[in-house]
């Protein structure tokens, strides 16, 4: 019955800072940006769109949520980017300026390598390889 996911919506706390984030750090494209009176953007990862949303109640607290999974409060907890080569993705996103929570980790049980980071909002995001 579900067949795959439509598309995946982030509230943000400033639409310009995260549209700047995801296409030029991360290196997403733009779709469609909307701006008198809507403010939301449309981005591309592969086969599924990211709608990116302007908040009209302002800055979010900053998130508590770890690379930790099991101690972290329920409800979306990140997002993961596949890559081919989790080095080469690691040094083009580090030399525009993404820092990483931790050096690329082997998750054994997943067969999956994978390393966090955080988007302007403190999202937690990350990259995997399947191994």
């Amino acid at each position: 019955m579900l067949n795959t996911i439509g598309y995946i919506g982030i509230v943000v706390s400033d639409l310009r800072i995260s549209l700047d984030f995801y296409q030029s750090r991360l290196g997403l494209e733009a779709n469609r940006t909307y701006q008198p009176g809507m403010e939301r953007a449309i981005l591309r990862a592969g086969e599924i769109s990211i709608y990116l949303v302007q908040t009209k109640r302002g800055a979010a607290k900053a998130s508590r949520r770890t690379t930790h999974l099991t101690d972290n409060e329920a409800g979306f907890d990140h997002l993961a980017f596949e890559v081919v080569d989790i080095e080469e993705a690691r040094e083009k996103l580090t030399s525009r300026g993404i820092i990483f929570n931790e050096d690329a980790v082997t998750e054994t049980d997943f067969g999956l390598k994978y390393m966090s980071f955080r988007d302007p909002d403190g999202n937690m995001l990350y990259i995997i390889q399947r191994v």
